[in-house]
């Protein structure tokens, strides 16, 4: 369900996207140092974007340095570090324990569940560090595993997984906070829809649940619904 917010090489400058890339790894580097080498795995260009908005918007100090790794041996890069890269690593964790529930629960994919169980022990220490963001994801990925149990309508599916986009992007509740939470809210929205559009084929196939097909939407539909959403992101 993630992976769609990607990077626009095209349109940004060096700078840009020296700063996108440093992030990138700094959010890698943040994954192992917090949970451990295996969790680098579950790197994602969405929580990247997560840690770049939050750091761009706050403005933290940042640590910058250079080293090789498992991904790049031969020649060490350039990457930053602050307190937002590892906010988006723990998000990411967060995630990818409710993704592996969620995929044992809807095919009984025993790797999933052992993937669940091997990120329990993480999801339990993000728990403890961001108890808000916790209660109200699990909450709204229960409701969402409900709706889409009962075929429910797209708009029910789309509002909610974009509370929790909402809550992840609500950093704090401070000055910022309500606008945060909106923000991440539409892009959930979009998100969540733009999953549904690529899985649009095999899940009519297979009939699998997909929230455009239960209401009865086609595909040729699907492309105004998409510029819809992300533009009511870009209107925050």
């Amino acid at each position: 369900m993630f992976g769609y917010i990607l990077l626009n090489a095209d349109k940004l400058t060096e700078d840009e996207k020296r700063r996108y890339n440093e992030i990138y790894c700094g959010l890698c580097h943040s994954l192992g140092d917090l949970h451990g080498q295996i969790s680098r795995m579950s790197l994602s260009y969405d929580m990247t974007f997560l840690a770049l908005f939050l750091s761009a918007l706050y403005e933290p100090s940042e640590n910058k340095t250079d080293k090789a790794c498992i991904v790049h041996p031969k020649k060490s890069k350039d990457f930053v570090q602050n307190k937002f890269t590892e906010y988006a690593a723990d998000m990411t964790i967060l995630l990818s324990y409710y993704k592996c529930l969620d995929d044992f629960n809807d095919n009984k994919n025993i790797i999933a569940k052992g993937g669940a169980s091997l990120l329990k022990k993480k999801y339990d220490e993000v728990e403890k560090k961001y108890p808000w963001q916790c209660e109200h994801i699990k909450h709204y990925m229960n409701e969402l595993s409900e709706i889409e149990n009962r075929n429910g309508s797209a708009d029910e599916a789309f509002n909610c997984f974009g509370k929790v986009l909402g809550v992840i992007f609500q950093y704090n509740d401070d000055i910022w906070g309500k606008s945060l939470y909106k923000f991440g809210e539409n892009l959930g929205k979009f998100i969540y829809a733009m999953d549904a559009c690529l899985d649009y084929d095999d899940d009519k196939r297979h009939k699998k649940y997909n929230p455009l097909i239960a209401s009865d939407i086609g595909k040729d539909e699907t492309e105004e619904i998409l510029k819809v959403l992300i533009g009511n992101s870009s209107e925050i």
